[in-house]
């Protein structure tokens, strides 16, 4: 075993054991609990995994149409977006991994936010150098990874199963994270337009089953969920906009549906 997969070992054993020690719900009961802005909790909560979102969305959106014939020209567009934070770009990605983890552990899935979570660290480190310098076969080591995890999280997203609700909740963040990420580490590979459009198009079908798609044969379930998990009198529709992980989900999806148009 080389040096890096000691580390992220290690890594992954000592998220188990943050996994472990945890119980105390102190996001869950933020989240679940808050009654003001929505926009304001998600910053608060989300704020640098809102940016990553933000910053690949919009990247590819201005330079699709040259992503073919100038292969790393998304990669660079998305490192100038990157660059307008106030964080290096690799601490962006460790920052979202910390964040969606303290979602993640509200889920009774500790494997799999550890997973997640490692993940995240590892592109941190990958994308740590500039991008000639990154190897090719760990990048596609990450590609491959990060493929399989975004399906395993894409169940939660898209079963029907009510036991699943909680865990599609506590998840989303995480699915669009990755799929962001995932974006990221197939533009720095430089990936023909159909394939990172097809990962766009696949996060935008999740994130419509999530949310609705406003048709009456599509009315998402994870609004329902929130309405009924959230305390208080309010209606249905306060609760529900004054969900943080509601918006960030759908400024997510608002997002991805524009680099597309």
């Amino acid at each position: 075993m080389n040096h890096r997969r000691i580390l992220f070992a290690c890594l992954l054993t000592s998220i188990l054991s943050a996994c472990a020690a945890s119980g105390d719900g102190e996001v869950e009961q933020e989240l679940m609990s808050r009654g003001g802005d929505a926009e304001a909790t998600a910053r608060s909560v989300l704020s640098e995994s809102m940016r990553l979102h933000t910053a690949v969305s919009s990247a590819f959106g201005r330079v699709k149409a040259e992503v073919d014939e100038n292969e790393f020209l998304l990669f660079e567009e998305i490192q100038r977006a990157l660059q307008e934070g106030t964080l290096r770009n690799e601490r962006v990605f460790e920052s979202a991994a910390e964040e969606i983890l303290e979602l993640m552990l509200n889920a009774d899935e500790d494997l799999l936010a550890a997973e997640v979570n490692a993940l995240l660290w590892r592109f941190a480190e990958l994308t740590s150098v500039e991008r000639p310098n990154i190897p090719l076969k760990r990048l596609g080591g990450f590609l491959d990874d990060a493929t399989k995890l975004r399906s395993r999280v894409w169940v939660f997203a898209t079963s029907d199963r009510v036991d699943q609700h909680k865990r599609a909740y506590y998840f989303a963040s995480a699915y669009n994270v990755v799929m962001s990420t995932l974006v990221v580490g197939l533009a720095a590979g430089g990936y023909k337009r159909s394939t990172i459009e097809l990962g766009f198009r696949d996060a935008i079908e999740t994130n419509q089953h999530l949310l609705g798609t406003g048709e009456a044969n599509g009315p998402g379930y994870l609004p329902d969920w929130v309405a009924a998990q959230t305390p208080g009198s309010a209606s249905a529709q306060v609760k529900i906009d004054s969900d943080p992980v509601i918006f960030s989900v759908r400024r997510a999806l608002e997002e991805q549906q524009q680099a597309l148009e």
